[in-house]
């Protein structure tokens, strides 16, 4: 029952619940309360099918690096609540705060984090298909944990098809664009590939257009940084249903976009990213990639960006905003930058 637990303020929303901050009771922790929202009338007040092929999925899973379920509660008749780890900030938080340094440890300790949870999903045949920087939340001790499983599907069945509007657009993979409804763990690796450039840069290595950025749009981006496709790179690409022809352009050297990254982190996120989702490094491949080999090592836990350093910028921005009390000077417009320029 839900009585084991205080109910603390909201700390986000999304579209199948609401998440709330709390304390058990019964050994002080501080835990996360996810509420999972109803369907509409006409479905018997249920909670949606995709909450709980969450749960289902998350009490299946255990890797250091994915979000754990403590818990699920109810209240009443109606309410279930998912009880999970306390973790207030994201990848994201860290990505986009200029006051907080990234250097090439710091990336490639969170690579080799982003990558572990997704082998240990694909290797169960989960495939996750949101991956995104907001959806690695940042532990205590400054590891990463993958959560929001609500549009994970199991694969390896013959024939199954999916719906191709899955995955936050900006790191949606080109196949899942063109209306593909069968697919692999390649549609993930895609979206890590995104965020390793977006590690780098400090923005999204594929923005889109924020007012109106339909699937055409993003394809455009995409090819204009990976060259446009045809059956010789990719095989089977104009048979895909929402396919279209681009005109023909050549792929940008990825060393022009990152100046100065190392060659075999160029070499990875070339492999990440590459247009065939059949080409595509697999999670467990990647790993054992040279880049993980080489120097600088991968940062330890204890060198990386706190969690708190995220909300302590928060609290800054919500002091700048408050035209009143001007405590501290404005916190300048974020620009992408690449971390290789300093």
């Amino acid at each position: 029952m839900l009585d084991r637990y205080e109910v603390g303020r909201e700390l986000g929303h999304g579209t199948y619940g609401i998440v709330y901050s709390g304390i058990d009771r019964a050994n002080g922790m501080a835990v996360a309360l996810k509420k999972l929202k109803r369907v509409p009338k006409g479905f018997d007040h249920g909670v949606n099918f995709t909450s709980i092929r969450e749960i289902a999925l998350l009490q299946e899973l255990d890797c250091e690096y994915i979000i754990k379920i403590l818990d699920f509660v109810t209240k009443g008749s109606s309410d279930i609540y998912i009880v999970q780890e306390l973790m207030e900030s994201d990848l994201s938080e860290i990505i986009y705060n200029r006051d907080i340094e990234i250097n090439q440890s710091i990336i490639k300790a969170y690579m080799k984090m982003i990558l572990t949870a997704l082998a240990y999903c694909h290797n169960n045949f989960i495939l996750h298909l949101d991956i995104k920087p907001a959806n690695f939340l940042l532990a205590p001790d400054n590891s990463l944990k993958l959560t929001d499983f609500g549009f994970a599907r199991f694969f390896g069945k013959s024939g199954e098809q999916f719906t191709p509007q899955l995955c936050t657009i900006a790191y949606r993979s080109p196949e899942l664009l063109f209306g593909a409804t069968r697919y692999t763990g390649a549609a993930d690796i895609w979206s890590v590939g995104c965020i390793f450039g977006e590690l780098m840069m400090r923005g999204p290595l594929f923005p889109g257009n924020p007012d109106h950025d339909t699937e055409q749009d993003h394809l455009s981006q995409i090819f204009y940084v990976r060259g446009s496709p045809d059956v010789n790179i990719w095989e089977g690409v104009t048979e895909l249903p929402s396919y279209i022809e681009f005109a023909q352009s050549s792929p940008k050297p990825l060393q022009d976009i990152f100046p100065k990254a190392p060659q075999d982190a160029l070499d990875l996120l070339d492999m990440l990213l590459q247009l065939d989702p059949n080409k595509r490094i697999s999670a467990s491949e990647a790993l054992e990639h040279k880049y993980f080999s080489s120097l600088p090592q991968a940062a330890q836990l204890t060198d990386l960006p706190s969690y708190r350093m995220g909300k302590a910028q928060q609290k800054l921005n919500q002091l700048n905003s408050q035209p009143t009390r001007k405590l501290v000077a404005p916190i300048p417009q974020i620009e992408k930058i690449n971390i290789f320029d300093y």
